[in-house]
């Protein structure tokens, strides 16, 4: 699935953006309900040095980032038909109820084994770090958050699209690239969620 984030009218700060250059804007301070700065999705970004000077006595006011999604519970709700789980590997557990009822049925003392069981479904969250996406930062942070925090996919895992040289390379979290392949987990059924900047997938 594709997550399109809409485009903001052309300001004069955005024309002067440029793919590749560094987008420069005033460092958030965010509350203890903001998630971690592990869960971000794209780097922060960087902080721009003030032209004024500040007086001795200067202090930065906290100003709460606001969830960029409001009702995460009702998402949450919609997406529990995907976490079903299925059997996995040797049967190793034993299953008490079948047990107890072989048990009672024939005599026979003899425990019934059960494989394991897990989540079926891994997820790839592909987050676009364009220029233009620095100020969608909450919303993919969000995002994963929702994906990851409700146990109802066995793996969440974070990928970007970086722009470079005039082609997109995949890269993972620590920078290193991928093949596209490797979105695909093996023998695991795998849902891709692209969150990126426009309004027509491509």
């Amino acid at each position: 699935m594709t997550i399109d984030v809409p485009v903001q009218p052309d300001s004069k700060e955005e024309k002067g953006l440029e793919v590749g250059a560094d987008v420069l804007l005033p460092e958030m301070n965010v509350d203890i309900s903001a998630p971690p700065a592990s869960a971000e999705i794209v780097p922060a970004p960087v902080a721009k040095t003030p032209s004024v000077a500040l007086p001795p006595n200067y202090k930065p006011i906290p100003v709460p980032d606001a969830p960029a999604l409001s009702q995460p519970l009702l998402l949450a709700r919609a997406l529990r038909p995907l976490a079903r789980h299925i059997a996995v590997g040797l049967p190793t557990l034993v299953d008490e109820t079948a047990t107890v009822d072989r048990v009672a049925e024939t005599g026979v003392w003899q425990p019934v084994l059960k494989p394991e069981s897990e989540l079926w479904l891994d997820v790839a969250l592909v987050f676009d770090t364009s220029p233009s996406m620095c100020l969608w930062q909450r919303l993919g942070t969000d995002i994963h958050r929702l994906l990851s925090r409700y146990g109802e996919f066995r793996d969440v895992r974070v990928w970007r699209l970086r722009h470079a040289a005039g082609k997109v390379e995949l890269t993972s979290r620590n920078g290193t690239i991928h093949k596209p392949s490797e979105l695909l987990t093996g023998d695991r059924p795998s849902a891709i969620a692209w969150l990126r900047h426009g309004t027509t997938a491509t």
